[in-house]
């Protein structure tokens, strides 16, 4: 006798208008005839099957697609579970008999819906990957379509993008992590890849953490499908290298290589590989590793298994299952609904799968009795906390208050016990407003005050001018001569041609202005500036007339100090006696001709003579050298320390300009 038919699954429009408890009959009829063609012998399971009236491909096809668009939404009670798992049991039926061709269900579609519908079951990956290859050799204009439809969608894919282009985003990552000959298949060629770059360059945060998974997993297969691609896998990693050192060049954002090193084990799984075979996959590995090193990278490592064998403490189920989105839907209905209990539209929500509105259009189809008892209780949903417990439990304890007893003593009754905290200060405080703020007209006098003031203007020390240090102090110390020379052409220049440093093209070709250039090596706009700032510095002007005009700070030559005999040749007078007694000046001794009263007095001298000198008992010149001696050795019988000291101070800070 053959088994009744399969009605194919409703679509999600004609789901809404369901009653829940007819949809939880037809769930159940459909698990039942499930199991049923599923216990068949495999000669009556292919007859009953491959019939037309059977329907089984439609069947599977439009439920694998409703459960996988849910949204986990569907396996919430034990008959989904259930029919769920008699699904998967049919397409392994299918599959060992070789079946699946004839039903027409291996299509790249269905093979997607199905990965996302059972990633988690283990025999998927099996499952998947030899259907997939069924696929190509069946239908490889169905692929070719499919592939190149993920490729726009990863293309057109950017961070403003919607809802749906996330989920078709969600989907190829778990579709690639189930099975690798699909990964594989999309790395042929290099446009797959190319889109991954391109979406990778406009997304962020969990978006581009999604790219880089997808890009990992499809290089993954090319290792882990049968036979593997090995070539074609350096030849990708070449290209994202070449993508790295593109955006290191740009200084952009970090590449999709950096984040695959980052955040997948695509390193540590290389490096598992047998590369013996190949010199340039040891070439790039060993490039991708310096990367790690020096970009500074936080190498992914596979955590380790956990040793802990779940001997903690247990955690209550019950409250798992109520959240807190789902209050603020029971209150949504009991605004129109108020006498209806919160049980019961806990349990209509259950059913309509959190859609209020469906509830709500539900309940006025089919008003409840005030009288009548809840008849519509589900086991499974009886176990649940009432929403009232479920509140209770959630709100915030108060916090706990300590009843210890309040102290008194001799001063609750003082002012400052009882005064209250806002009155009090601590510190002092001023009670003149005058002393707060300045008045204006104090403000005004000490600011006429500074203006006034001039930092230069005090009285010139002129103890120890430099004609009287001794040629003890260098004037040229931290000075740079040629910043010196430039400066003194350029304030002579100005002085005396203030036209010169005028800022227009006939001033700039003037002779005069190239003179200037070549004698202080200055541009003609370094010329102009330094006028211009000149002209606008008073204080600088005067400084360097003093400098300039009155003392130029710039000695050639230190001239001593000590007293030297006059030249023999001085112009004292035109006369010859003149001259001569300028000769014989230094002649001081007892019988010289003029007893140390100067060239003008004292005529031949008591000794008379011209030789006098020499009658005393020592030539002129032994006197001079006696005398210059003498003035040596003032300095030992003087206190001239504090001038030397000074002048070592002045020689290590420099003379005032």
């Amino acid at each position: 006798m053959p088994l009744p038919p399969f009605v194919p699954f409703p679509p999600a429009k004609l789901r809404k208008q369901i009653d829940p408890s007819e949809w939880t009959a037809f769930i159940s009829a459909w698990s039942s005839l499930t199991r049923a063609y599923t216990a068949l012998p495999e000669q009556d399971f292919a007859t009953q099957v491959l019939r037309q009236e059977t329907k089984a491909g439609e069947f599977l096809l439009s439920f694998v697609r409703y459960a996988s668009q849910a949204n986990g939404r569907f396996m919430e009670t034990e008959a989904e579970k259930s029919l769920k798992q008699s699904c998967l049991a049919l397409v392994l039926r299918l599959r060992k008999l070789n079946l699946e061709r004839q039903l027409k269900i291996v299509t790249p579609s269905f093979i997607e819906d199905l990965c996302l519908l059972y990633a988690e079951s283990p025999a998927l990956r099996d499952v998947a990957d030899d259907l997939w290859r069924k696929c190509r050799k069946t239908s490889e204009a169905e692929v070719s379509a499919w592939k190149h439809a993920k490729i726009e969608s990863l293309t057109s894919f950017s961070a403003k993008a919607g809802s749906k282009m996330q989920d078709k985003l969600i989907r190829l990552v778990v579709c690639v992590k189930t099975s690798p000959s699909i990964g594989s298949f999309l790395m042929e060629g290099s446009d797959f890849l190319d889109a991954c770059l391109a979406a990778w360059k406009g997304l962020e945060g969990k978006d581009s953490r999604r790219v880089a998974v997808i890009a990992f997993y499809c290089l993954a297969g090319l290792i882990e499908d049968e036979p593997k691609n090995i070539s074609l896998l350096w030849d990708h990693l070449y290209t994202l290298k070449m993508d790295y050192a593109e955006r290191k060049d740009q200084k952009e954002l970090p590449s999709l290589l950096e984040q695959l090193l980052e955040t997948t084990p695509l390193l540590e799984q290389l490096e598992k590989e047998d590369l013996a075979d190949h010199g340039r996959g040891q070439t790039t590995l060993q490039a991708m590793q310096k990367i790690v090193e020096t970009s500074g990278l936080q190498r992914f490592r596979t955590p380790s298994k956990s040793d802990k064998k779940g001997k903690g403490r247990a955690t209550d189920t019950a409250d798992e299952e109520i959240y807190i989105h789902k209050m603020s839907l029971i209150t949504q209905v009991q605004e129109l609904f108020p006498a209806l209990e919160p049980s019961r539209i806990l349990q209509l929500l259950h059913e309509y799968h959190d859609d209020p509105e469906s509830v709500i259009a539900y309940l006025l189809d089919n008003p409840p009795s005030p009288s009548k008892p809840n008849t519509h209780s589900n086991p499974s949903l009886q176990s649940l906390p009432t929403v009232s417990e479920a509140l209770t439990k959630l709100l915030p304890h108060p916090p706990y208050i300590s009843q210890l007893p309040i102290r008194k003593n001799i001063y609750d009754n003082e002012d400052l016990a009882t005064l209250d905290p806002t009155r009090l200060h601590k510190g002092h405080k001023t009670d003149t407003p005058n002393l707060q703020t300045p008045s204006t007209s104090t403000k005004a006098a000490i600011l006429s005050a500074l203006a006034a003031f001039d930092s230069d203007s005090d009285e010139r020390d002129d103890t120890y001018d430099i004609d009287d240090v001794g040629g003890t102090v260098d004037t040229t110390v931290g000075l740079d001569k040629d910043d010196n020379d430039n400066e003194e052409t350029l304030y002579l220049a100005w002085k005396s041609t203030p036209e010169l440093f005028t800022r227009d093209t006939t001033t700039r070709r003037s002779k005069p202005r190239a003179e200037l250039k070549e004698k202080t090596g200055l541009t003609d706009e370094s010329i102009e500036g330094w006028a211009l700032m000149l002209s606008r510095d008073t204080r600088q002007q005067q400084r360097l007339e003093r400098r300039f005009s009155v003392f130029t700070g710039q000695q050639s030559e230190l001239q001593s100090s000590n007293w030297k005999a006059p030249d023999q040749t001085s112009d004292y007078g035109n006369d010859g006696a003149t001259g001569e007694v300028l000769r014989h000046a230094t002649d001081r001794g007892r019988g010289g001709r003029l007893r140390g009263r100067g060239p003008w007095r004292g005529g031949q001298g008591r000794g008379g003579g011209a030789n006098a000198g020499d009658a005393g008992g020592s030539s002129g010149q032994k006197i001079a050298n006696e005398r210059r001696k003498k003035d040596t050795n003032k300095s030992s019988r003087a206190n001239h320390n504090r001038r030397d000291q000074r002048a070592r101070k002045i020689s290590r800070a420099g003379f005032p300009v």
